[in-house]
């Protein structure tokens, strides 16, 4: 028993988190940034046949942003596609014969061999059609534009997109403040203009190092958006943080 209490004693004692209001002295830097940034380039080169977006629109994810020209890609799913129904119709009808045992094993074998490697290429083909077409992988605002219609796509990036919802906090607090902030506490944070209100989110990092050249560590905000009513870009100031629920 004594020993249990004196290895007790040694483990260490969860910190209840505080409220806690950091002054303009203790918040070195405040930003609001995307959650996500992403440069978006396509899977193979080729001509530009449709461009489906411009600077500052809303895209959603799985819409098409980008479609290359496809002809030879077209027929030769065409062409994959025939060959694959011919096998079929072939395999259907022989299978009266195939029954009664009048084909041999090797004849069987040849047939539905025939049929499953044409229904390979034609798969290998639509998958070939389907790479010249490039879709959103997010929702969210196209911020750059890279490419006209008609212009040759090679493999550098043809589109800048952002994700808004939920929006990233960025703080960086000086090291004094170490050790007050924690994951999952409650943050409310004041919007600079053109915003000019308060949000609240979670606090979902905390930096375990201090930077020792600047004296600070840095913690991140989650911040709901789901109207993509507030942009990135604004400054901020964290006025409180506080446990969940407090």
């Amino acid at each position: 028993m004594r020993l249990g209490i004196a290895i007790s004693a040694l483990l260490p004692v969860a910190v209840l988190a505080q409220p806690f209001e950091p002054t303009s002295q203790e918040v070195l830097s405040c930003l609001v940034d995307p959650s996500r940034r992403v440069l978006v380039a396509s899977a193979v080169p080729g001509l530009a046949r449709r461009v489906a977006f411009e600077r500052g629109d809303l895209v959603k994810l799985g819409d098409v942003l980008l479609e290359l020209a496809s002809e030879p890609e077209r027929a030769a799913l065409n062409l994959s596609s025939e060959r694959a129904d011919f096998a079929r119709r072939k395999m259907a009808r022989n299978r009266e014969m195939t029954r009664n045992q009048l084909l041999s094993a090797q004849e069987i074998d040849d047939l539905r061999t025939e049929a499953r490697l044409a229904e390979l290429e034609a798969n290998r083909a639509r998958v070939e059609l389907e790479r010249r077409t490039t879709h959103s992988p997010l929702t969210g605002i196209v911020v750059e534009r890279r490419v006209t219609q008609g212009e040759y796509v090679a493999n550098e990036p043809f589109a800048e997109l952002i994700s808004l919802d939920p929006l990233h906090v960025e703080v960086t607090l000086r090291a004094e403040a170490f050790g007050r902030v924690q994951v999952g506490m409650q943050a409310s944070v004041a919007m600079a203009p053109p915003v000019g209100q308060t949000m609240v989110g979670r606090v979902s990092i905390v930096d375990r190092a201090l930077d020792s050249s600047s004296g600070s560590f840095r913690i991140r905000v989650v911040i709901p958006n789901p109207n993509l009513a507030t942009p990135s870009g604004v400054g901020c100031r964290v006025v409180s943080v506080a446990p969940a629920g407090g």
